[in-house]
C-alpha cells in the first residue's frame, strides 16, 4: 500500500518508463535536495516503484519546510532522509545546508557510491547537492543534475565548475508559467492566516513569481507597488505603481514581499517612517533579507523555532519586522505548502526530468550546461494536470504546441 498520496500526474509520467529505463534507474544513485513534503514523498515512492533502490536514495530536506512525518516515512522505507538542520545564527542558512549536503555525500560514499562507477542523478533544489559534491565525484562524468530552481541554475551555485549536464526543469515553460501562480496563492494564504492583509503591498522583484503576486494582489484590490532593477520588465504597468528604487518601494508599502532570489534590501534602503513595516520572503532559504538579518543582533533559529525578527528601532524608523526569520512565508513545516492536486505539476516535471536523465548517455563536456526539459514530457504533464487545475484555460491551450513549449523553455 502506498504511504503517500497517489498523484495522477505521477501515475501518467510512470507510463512513459520503459523496461530499459527501469533497469537503468535500479543501478543509479540518487542524491537529492528537496522540500520534504507529502507530495515529495509521492515522488520518491514513484521512483522506487519504477526501480530505484531505496538504499541508493539520499535526500536532504530544508529545515524551514520539512514535514517531519514525511522524513520519517521515507527513512522507514529504506531511503536515507535528513530533515535539515536549523542555522545556529540568523542569516546562516547557506552554511547550515552546506554542512548537511556534505554529510549527505559522506553517507552516500560510505554506502559505496564512490567505488561502483554507476550513474549519479542529482535531484536538486537550489544547487546545494551539486555545489557540495566532492571534487572527484563532481568531475567523474557520472553525474547528471535535475534542477528545479532558478537559483540552482545560476553560476554562483557552483554547478558550472564540474561541467555537469543539467536538466533545467526550472527553465521549463510548464514550471515558469504554471507553478508561479500556485506559489503566489500559497504566500497570500499564509499571510491571510497571520491576519496580515494590509492595503499597501510592495512586490520586490518581477520575475515569474513577482509577476504572479502582483496580478493576484491587484485582483484582490490592494494598493500595489512594484520594483525590479531591470525596469524593462515593469513597463506594461501603469507608471503609478512602478517604483524607481527599492527605497521608494519600501516607503510606499506596509508589507513588502521579496521575490528577487538575492539579498535585495540593505539598512541604508530603509526609509524614514513612523508606521511599522513588514518584510516577507518568497525566495528560497534566507537570502532575500540576509543583509538585514546578518546586520542585526538577533539570536538564531534553534530547535525548530522560526520567529519573526524585529530590527532594533532607531530614530529613523519604528518597527521593521522580518517574517519567519527571512525564510519563505509560504512554508510552515506542515504536510504541504500548495495543495497536492496542484503542486503535483512540479513533482511530475521532476519525475520527467529524472526520466530524461536516465536516458542520457554517460555525460561528457560536450553535453555540459543547461539542457531543456523535453517539450513532449512537459506537454504530457500539463495535459494530465490541467484536468483539476484552476488556471486560465486560454493560457493552457498554448501547451498544445510543442514548438511553443520549446521556444519558451
Amino acid at each position: 500500500m502506498p504511504e503517500f498520496p497517489v498523484l495522477p500526474v505521477l501515475e501518467r509520467v510512470k507510463e512513459n518508463w520503459r523496461t530499459s529505463d527501469r533497469r537503468a534507474l535500479s543501478s543509479a544513485w540518487l542524491v537529492c535536495c528537496q522540500h520534504l513534503l507529502e507530495s515529495s514523498g509521492s515522488l520518491f515512492e514513484a521512483l522506487i516503484d519504477l526501480g530505484a533502490q531505496p538504499e541508493r536514495v539520499f535526500i536532504l530536506g530544508k529545515a524551514y519546510s520539512t514535514h517531519l512525518q514525511t522524513a520519517a516515512t521515507l527513512s522507514a522505507s529504506g531511503c536515507h532522509a535528513i530533515p535539515g538542520r536549523w542555522p545556529v545564527e540568523i542569516g546562516g542558512f547557506e552554511r547550515a545546508i552546506a554542512k548537511d549536503a556534505n554529510a549527505l555525500w559522506l553517507t552516500a560514499i560510505n554506502a559505496g557510491l564512490r567505488e561502483d562507477g554507476d550513474k549519479i542523478i542529482i535531484l536538486d533544489d537550489g544547487g546545494h547537492c551539486a555545489r557540495n559534491a566532492p571534487d572527484d565525484i563532481a568531475k567523474s562524468g557520472r553525474c547528471t543534475v535535475v534542477e528545479q530552481t532558478t537559483s540552482g541554475l545560476a553560476g554562483e551555485a557552483g554547478i558550472q565548475r564540474a561541467n555537469y549536464p543539467i536538466i533545467a526543469v526550472a527553465a521549463s515553460a510548464a514550471k515558469r508559467i504554471l507553478e508561479s501562480p500556485l506559489i503566489a496563492d500559497a504566500i497570500l494564504d499564509r499571510l491571510d492566516r497571520r491576519c496580515m492583509r494590509p492595503i499597501r503591498v510592495g512586490v520586490l522583484g518581477h520575475g515569474a513569481l513577482g509577476k504572479a503576486l502582483t496580478q493576484r494582489l491587484m485582483d484582490r484590490g490592494n494598493n500595489v507597488s512594484v520594483h525590479d532593477r531591470d525596469s524593462t520588465v515593469t513597463r506594461s504597468y501603469n507608471g503609478n505603481i512602478v517604483c524607481s528604487s527599492t527605497e521608494q518601494l519600501l516607503s510606499r508599502s506596509d508589507l513588502v514581499i521579496g521575490c528577487t532570489g538575492q539579498s535585495a534590501v540593505r539598512f541604508k534602503a530603509l526609509p524614514r517612517r513612523a508606521e511599522p513595516l513588514a518584510l516577507a520572503s518568497g525566495s528560497s532559504g534566507d537570502v532575500e533579507f540576509r543583509d538585514l538579518l546578518v546586520g542585526c543582533a538577533a539570536e538564531g533559529t534553534r530547535g525548530g523555532d522560526c520567529p519573526d525578527v524585529v530590527l532594533p528601532m532607531t530614530d529613523e524608523y519604528t518597527e521593521v519586522r522580518i517574517l519567519r526569520s527571512g525564510f519563505p512565508i509560504n512554508f510552515d513545516n506542515t504536510a504541504e505548502s500548495v495543495p497536492g492536486d496542484q503542486i503535483q505539476l512540479t513533482r511530475g516535471l521532476l519525475l520527467s526530468g529524472v526520466l530524461q536523465a536516465v536516458r542520457m548517455k554517460r555525460p561528457d563536456v560536450r553535453v555540459s550546461g543547461a539542457i531543456p526539459l523535453l517539450a513532449r514530457l512537459q506537454q504530457q504533464v500539463v495535459e494530465c494536470w490541467m484536468v483539476n487545475c484552476r488556471h486560465d484555460r486560454s493560457l493552457l491551450t498554448r501547451f498544445n504546441s510543442l514548438r511553443w513549449i520549446k521556444e519558451n523553455s
